[in-house]
């Protein structure tokens, strides 16, 4: 439950919509967002076929990816927080 209402899920819409430079690229945003969104929903409805399609094995793969792509988003915010702050 963190990874969908925790300080990440804040943050990083707040980062990109300041870098957005007018409205179509802030519309964009809004329609990646609801993308994101729709994608979830989808997930969780269908968390039990998903499950058997690809048995325990495949979801501990599974989530060992997300995990590895979680670590490399948070690296990518702490180099841009050090970019941010003149010290790189």
């Amino acid at each position: 439950m963190p990874l969908l209402a925790g300080s990440g899920v804040i943050a990083t819409p707040l980062v990109v919509a300041e870098q957005a430079a007018g409205v179509p690229m802030f519309l964009l945003l809004c329609s990646g967002a609801a993308l994101v969104f729709g994608s979830t929903y989808l997930f969780f409805v269908w968390a039990d076929e998903l499950f058997s399609c690809i048995g325990g094995q495949g979801m501990k793969i599974v989530t060992r990816i997300i995990g590895l792509l979680l670590a490399f988003i948070a690296i990518q915010f702490v180099v841009d927080g050090i970019k941010g702050a003149g010290l790189w």
